[in-house]
């Protein structure tokens, strides 16, 4: 949607699957590997003088999400989505620290060997991106945790977006291979017929959020995004 609306979007996401430049992507491209090897030798360089000084070596993915940063910038990208490592309080992305608006999609029994055996303290660790003044969308809410996530959102004073509420999506039948959706958004009581190439259930609970961050951004934010942008890119 930012890159149909005309936005230099850059996106960082993990894991690959089959090249390593999948991770970072500007406007739907992987980066090249020219790109990828200059940022790559920029980040090593700062770690190895921050080995030498006795500070610990980064992780896999906090050199890789540093080569993001190096190369975003490099091409001077407008817009950026990050999409956290494992949890978010202790991630290597929860560094930015002014950032447009935060997403949590969902929170299941994941990782509970290091973000904690229960949905609760999952959440605690998800709601950990959440910052000051700034809104958070949450994809699907639930009983069991939405607690966590407005106790975390009232301490930062931070608006709270359920995307479930601004919008409701339902398939429709199309008789292509494609998914076919009508999306209806709440503020204005407007609908809208989607489709989409990914397959999967789980894909119109993405779409609803991904629909109710872009609103947010159109609606309060000087971003605009056309109804173009919004459709085609959902």
């Amino acid at each position: 949607m930012l890159t149909l609306a005309g936005k230099k979007t850059a996106l960082f996401t993990s894991p690959h699957l089959v090249r390593i430049n999948e991770r970072f992507q500007i406007n739907n491209v992987p980066i090249s590997d020219e790109l990828f090897l200059e940022s790559y030798q920029k980040v090593q360089a700062a770690i190895d003088g921050m080995v030498k000084d006795g500070l610990p070596h980064a992780t896999y993915f906090e050199l890789l999400y540093a080569v993001a940063m190096v190369a975003f910038q490099k091409e001077k990208a407008e817009y950026v989505v990050l999409e956290t490592g494992l949890g978010g309080r202790l991630d290597a992305t929860n560094t930015i620290e002014h950032p447009i608006a935060t997403v949590i999609t969902s929170i299941s029994l994941d990782h509970t060997e290091i973000l904690g055996d229960t949905i609760e303290k999952i959440a605690f660790e998800k709601a950990g991106i959440i910052k000051k003044s700034i809104p958070v969308v949450i994809g699907e809410s639930d009983p069991r945790y939405n607690d966590v996530i407005e106790q975390a959102a009232a301490a930062n004073k931070s608006k709270v977006i359920y995307a479930e509420q601004e919008f409701s999506c339902e398939p429709c039948p199309c008789g292509t291979d494609r998914q076919h959706f009508c999306m209806h958004r709440t503020r204005d009581n407007r609908n809208f017929e989607v489709d989409l190439d990914l397959g999967g259930n789980y894909q119109r609970r993405n779409m609803v959020t991904a629909a109710a961050t872009v609103d947010f951004l159109h609606e309060e934010t000087p971003l605009t995004i056309s109804r173009r942008a919004f459709l085609e890119g959902a």
